[in-house]
Formats: C-alpha cells, sequence, structure tokens
C-alpha cells in the first residue's frame, strides 16, 4: 500500500447540459494532474461537472444509466 497518496482538486466552470464540453474540460484537467511531475493518484471534480447545476427541465434528457458512455469516458 501507498505511504503518500496524491490528490488532485478540479474547479471550473461547466456548460449547463453540454456533457461533451464538460468532459472535454475534465479531460485536459486529468491529463495536467498526471504528467509525469504531478503524477496524482485520484482527482476530485466539483458536483454536477458533467451536467450543470441549474439543469432543471433537462434532468430526464441529460439523465444516463451507469455505465453510460459519460462515465466510460470519465473512468
Amino acid at each position: 500500500m501507498k505511504e503518500e497518496i496524491k490528490i488532485a482538486l478540479a474547479q471550473f466552470s461547466c456548460e449547463i447540459g453540454d456533457k461533451q464540453h464538460n468532459i472535454n474540460k475534465m479531460a485536459k484537467f486529468a491529463t495536467h494532474a498526471c504528467k509525469a511531475q504531478k503524477k496524482a493518484d485520484i482527482i476530485i471534480f466539483p458536483e454536477m461537472c458533467l451536467t450543470g447545476y441549474s439543469i432543471r427541465d433537462m434532468i430526464y434528457e441529460l439523465a444516463e444509466d451507469i455505465p453510460a458512455p459519460s462515465t466510460e469516458k470519465i473512468s
């Protein structure tokens, strides 16, 4: 077991309802956090960063089963 775990925190503005845009932003943060110098073991993203915070009537349109295309891309 590792004695030390590096955790990266990502904070960014999400585009409401635009999962692909938000996944692209998450990928950039993940790439940066996992580079040789940083080597993050865990990356923590904001809650609801995949869909944005005020989705209101879009909740059914944006909902996905798990696993789904979005969870596959994020993992």
